[in-house]
């Protein structure tokens, strides 16, 4: 920046200081004055304008840091939904294996427990022989004991 000069005429050297006009000295240091006040003016806003520009420099720099830091989480959300829905199908995949496979469990309990009950309707009628209920009983026993522990 340019230092600012004031153009005071030196005594007895200017041609109205001859002249022995003080008023016109006057107008002329006035009218330097508004002049050197308008430059400073024009200075300061300028010098306003640049802090403003370099406020948005900034701004705009912090604005590309959160970006690319948001845009860094977006792909590690990605990459995280990604796992978690491979992880989903083969839990799904497993469920239905299971459920498949408890399905045929309690088809075949179901089939067991029908067969005992008609078993132990047939065994309660007065048609049976004492010896073949007893064994029969004895048998039910047993498999209705197999049919607990296999339930657990």
């Amino acid at each position: 920046m340019a230092p600012l000069k004031i153009n005071l005429p030196a005594k007895g050297t200017s041609a109205s200081s001859r002249d022995g006009d003080p008023e016109i000295v006057l107008e002329q240091v006035k009218a330097d004055a508004a002049r050197d006040k308008a430059r400073l003016d024009i200075i300061k806003e300028a010098i306003g304008v640049v802090d403003s520009i370099v406020g948005v420099i900034k701004s705009h720099q912090e604005l590309q840091g959160k970006r690319a830091e948001w845009i860094g989480r977006v792909d590690v959300a990605r990459s995280e939904l990604a796992r978690a829905e491979l992880e989903l199908k083969k839990e799904q995949a497993t469920t239905l294996q299971h459920l498949a496979s408890l399905q045929t469990i309690n088809r075949t309990q179901e089939a067991l427990l029908d067969l005992f009950d008609r078993l132990m309707t047939d065994l309660t009628s007065d048609q049976a022989d004492a010896q073949v209920r007893r064994d029969t009983r004895q048998d039910l026993l047993r498999l209705s004991e197999q049919l607990v522990k296999l339930s657990k």
